[in-house]
């Protein structure tokens, strides 16, 4: 006992290490607990070997564009830049170098294959390393994305450096919202922007790797933060309820380590509103708990709620909640969802407004906006499968509305609404969208690229006449400083139309139209025009 007391003494009397912030990496948390196990057992040659790879508030970006094609590399170079000057804007305590280095490294290639729980191609990997005189993250770009491979825009690069630098400085990838961990492999023209919570992130993580650095060479020893995550259950299955109706469950999480316990609730779904406690003591217990508002999610629920900790072993914990929502109504018709065809002389379609037999409601009116036609309603009663909500034909009961278009509609697609009055108090007005088409349509009719100082240079659009097959023969463009190309777009006999505005183009007000010419003599040529601002 003697001999204890004083070692005990001397253990209590040492400075803890400090505590990581929930939402930072799996790959962070890992750096960081070997870092201070290490400062713990005093190896401090290996503290500092592995304390030199944590973020660092100023560091280099090393970009390799020359997989990019030539005329192609003065806009994705801008995208980088921009990606910087955000972080440098939002978070002015980082300073970011263009350079040659090993802490961020970005290369590009000309595809990436799925990644393990996906079907599409990625369009970015991340890979770490600890090894000296490798990337410390090395940023892997795919010059093309998507099922049949598509070209990136710049938007697609600046979201995706954004998203590395976010990475290096130790924050986790968000399964929400527009922020800049949020990343998808699909081509998107909406740019991510970095959140105040993000910063405040990438200063804890900031923080802590500064103080484990000067703990390393200051030779300090420092008592590992291990805080110990422990959950009871992490999947939830309710039975069938009506849309409208809220589902609650409670997760119920604990804390057996020797540190603070960080959580942050992620949902994946804004249907949620989660209560929970932020910072769990050692050996403290808590509820979370989670309600879902079902009225806006009708058909199978299949949501998450993702619970990220700073336990370094269970930095994610991922929450799944399973149910059925039935919803209170539903317009079908026995073709699908596809849109309805009108000819020159018009047409008809039958559409069926179907109720849950225990929710009936009456009707009190009804409408046709968008498009010009006849309505007839009559009670009806019978079997019809629903695609939208996966359901197989079964006995459906509610209204059957037929719809006479008048002849002479306006070629291409278009969006119509039936609107209904009914005796439901959650349900006053309904308001059903669906949509026409007459000819060979292009979606959308006319393309805007913006001011192409800030906007990609490159748009789509799509041909369609799904059900009745056509071919295309030619795209030409009534501008020499826009190229035009068409490709079969999946297995639908559609076309995606790929524009790209070329370098040159005069200032100011562009305007230009594409030509898609047609096998079919009743549409020899689809007209889509084009704007930009160029300066």
């Amino acid at each position: 006992m003697p001999v204890l007391i004083p070692v005990l003494l001397l253990l209590s009397a040492q400075e803890a290490a400090p505590v990581v912030p929930a939402m930072a990496s799996r790959q962070f948390l890992e750096q960081a607990t070997e870092v201070q196990r290490a400062l713990e057992a005093g190896d401090f040659d290996t503290a500092r070997a592995k304390a030199a790879r944590l973020p660092k508030r100023e560091f280099v970006l090393q970009y390799d564009d020359a997989p990019v094609p030539e005329r192609r590399r003065k806009a994705f170079r801008a995208a980088v830049e921009q990606a910087v000057a955000e972080w440098a804007e939002a978070v002015p305590e980082v300073k970011i170098r263009l350079g040659q280095g090993t802490d961020l490294v970005v290369n590009f290639v000309e595809t990436l294959p799925p990644p393990p729980d996906g079907f599409r191609p990625a369009g970015a990997a991340s890979l770490f390393s600890d090894a000296l005189g490798e990337p410390h993250l090395e940023a892997v770009l795919a010059l093309k994305r998507e099922d049949p491979p598509q070209p990136v825009e710049p938007n697609d690069v600046r979201n995706e450096i954004a998203f590395a630098i976010g990475a290096y400085l130790g924050l986790a990838e968000s399964p929400k919202g527009m922020s800049v961990m949020r990343r998808v492999d699909t081509l998107t023209s909406v740019a991510t922007g970095v959140t105040a919570l993000e910063r405040s992130i990438a200063l804890e993580t900031l923080s802590v790797s500064d103080t484990l650095r000067k703990a390393a060479v200051d030779g300090r020893r420092l008592v590992a933060s291990l805080p110990k995550a422990e959950v009871r259950q992490s999947g939830f299955e309710a039975g069938p309820v009506i849309q409208g109706a809220v589902l609650e469950w409670e997760i119920e999480i604990s804390n057996q380590g020797n540190a603070p316990l960080r959580i942050a609730a992620l949902p994946d779904c804004g249907c949620f509103a989660v209560q929970y406690q932020q910072q769990l003591e050692p050996g403290q217990s808590s509820l979370v708990k989670v309600y879902a508002n079902t009225f806006d999610v009708p058909g199978p629920f299949d949501k998450k709620v993702i619970l990220q900790t700073n336990d370094p072993d269970r930095p994610e914990i991922v929450c799944r909640f399973v149910s059925k929502v039935r919803p209170i109504y539903r317009l079908l018709r026995m073709e699908g969802t596809g849109p309805v065809f009108i000819g020159p002389e018009g047409g008809e379609a039958d559409f069926y407004l179907v109720y849950q037999p225990e929710r009936k409601f009456r009707l009190l009116g009804e409408g046709l906006a968008g498009v010009k036609g006849e309505l007839t309603v009559s009670p009806w009663q019978g079997e019809l499968a629903d695609g939208a909500y996966g359901e197989p034909v079964g006995e459906r009961f509610g209204y059957k509305v037929k719809v006479k278009f008048d002849p002479g509609q306006v070629e291409g697609r278009k969006s119509a609404t039936l609107t209904f009055k009914t005796d439901d108090p959650d349900c006053p007005t309904i308001f059903a969208n669906f949509s026409y088409q007459s000819g060979i349509a292009a979606v959308p009719n006319s393309l805007y690229f913006g001011d192409l100082a800030r906007s990609p240079r490159r748009a789509d659009f799509l041909v369609s006449r799904p059900g009745r097959p056509f071919k295309v023969t030619g795209v030409r463009s009534a501008s020499a400083y826009v190229e035009a190309s068409a490709l079969p777009y999946r297995d639908a006999g559609d076309y995606r139309v790929i524009v790209e505005i070329l370098p040159g183009a005069p200032a100011g007000q562009f305007q230009s139209e594409v030509i898609v010419l047609t096998d079919d003599p009743a549409q020899p040529e689809i007209r889509v025009p084009l704007s930009a601002v160029v300066r």
